[in-house]
């Protein structure tokens, strides 16, 4: 049994090739994730249309506008260097490391904050430090919010909060995707 998919009158291909309706739609034409396209669309300029409605709106873009964007971004990257970093930031260190590498060493950046904080909590504020020390010299994605954790955990408030600044200034993905319990001890704290 074959099912047959029709789309809509509004996806029909125009001057400007297909209209996807969707950040989703956007995304899986590109071969990205969701928030990468709506962070190349804030800070790159990708061409994505809005339509405001009452209360949400909604978002589309064509098929070849976003297929000469995104030649006109590899020409850029060529002449740039070809860092996958933002505008800016291609002389940090983790500039030129791979996407799933950066992952990986994220996730060791969290392990080691834990770290700092189990140690600190069973009294070996000497290995914690040692760890913390090793933290902060480690360049990595989301590093801001995982050092905040540290301090907090430690109650070391007025760092926690610093860095928790540095994370919101950089826009750290974990930010909106971390877990806040981690931050009991700030909770407290009247800022």
């Amino acid at each position: 049994m074959s099912i047959e998919v029709t789309s809509s009158p509004k996806t029909q291909p125009d001057s400007r090739g297909r209209r996807l309706e969707s950040w989703k739609e956007i995304a899986a034409y590109l071969g990205r994730d969701v928030t990468t396209v709506r962070r190349w669309e804030k800070r790159e300029g990708l061409p994505v249309y809005r339509l405001q409605h009452s209360k949400l709106g909604s978002v589309y873009a064509y098929t070849l506008e976003l297929d000469a964007w995104r030649e006109k971004e590899a020409d850029r990257e060529t002449l740039a260097g070809a860092t996958d970093a933002p505008e800016g930031q291609a002389d940090h260190p983790t500039a030129r490391i791979r996407p799933v590498r950066r992952w990986l060493i994220a996730g060791g950046v969290a392990v080691v904050a834990l770290l700092v904080a189990a140690y600190f909590a069973l009294g070996r504020k000497r290995d914690s430090d040692a760890r913390l020390a090793q933290l902060l010299k480690t360049p990595a994605e989301d590093e801001s919010f995982w050092i905040a954790i540290a301090y907090a955990l430690r109650n070391e408030n007025d760092l926690a909060f610093e860095w928790l600044d540095k994370a919101y200034a950089s826009r750290e993905l974990s930010l909106s995707t971390g877990r806040t319990d981690y931050f009991a001890p700030l909770h407290d704290d009247p800022r």
